[in-house]
């Protein structure tokens, strides 16, 4: 998809500016979710009682969005954003995300996030799956993947399970003694003698 360009504007001169927004990438979001999360973490607010206006409002100062936008913006200086903060401004960036990531782009990116605060498992994670595709695909380093935009790393994750499911559905498909749903067989039905088969 290409990215979406937004004018920036504000009272002094220069009075706007033209950026392009891109998609998130792999290292972006995991960028995205560290800035938020140490933002959160560090003020007093008690989480388990916090609404969500209230961690919404945590999550707006200024220093969070220029690092934000500089995580969508490409070609600007580090923090460019400080000298084009407004609600404005971050508003015209975030409508323009949503468009270079297209139809429920976000909503699927988001929704990889366990928003339970449950301790993840062992193995899991999305580092675990930059590594996984790494070993899966010959030549794909992780740098590489952390560079690929979010949604299409989410493709590839996806392609990974279905590819592991239909090898499961072949291996029943071929011998349906494997599966653990399988219809129970005739001879299963017979008293059996008890002793081991050689």
């Amino acid at each position: 998809m290409n990215p979406a360009n937004v004018n920036l504007f504000r009272l002094l001169p220069p009075f706007r500016l033209r950026v392009a927004v891109h998609r998130i990438t792999v290292r972006g979001f995991i960028e995205a979710l560290r800035l938020c999360g140490q933002r959160v973490l560090a003020s007093d607010l008690d989480l388990p009682k916090a609404t969500p206006a209230q961690i919404l409002n945590l999550l707006g100062a200024a220093d969070l969005c220029a690092a934000v936008a500089d995580l969508l913006v490409d070609g600007q200086r580090p923090r460019f954003f400080l000298r084009w903060a407004s609600d404005f401004n971050a508003r015209r960036i975030m409508r323009a995300s949503m468009e270079a990531e297209g139809d429920e782009g976000w909503t699927r990116i988001c929704s990889i996030v366990d928003w339970t605060g449950k301790r993840p498992k062992a193995g899991g994670g999305l580092m675990a799956d930059v590594g996984r595709l790494c070993k899966i695909y010959p030549g794909l380093t992780p740098v590489k993947v952390l560079a690929m935009p979010m949604q299409d790393f989410l493709d590839e994750c996806e392609f990974v399970g279905l590819a592991n499911d239909a090898a499961a559905g072949a291996r029943f498909a071929s011998d349906p003694t494997l599966d653990p749903d399988a219809e129970p067989t005739p001879l299963s039905g017979l008293p059996s003698t008890g002793g081991a088969v050689h």
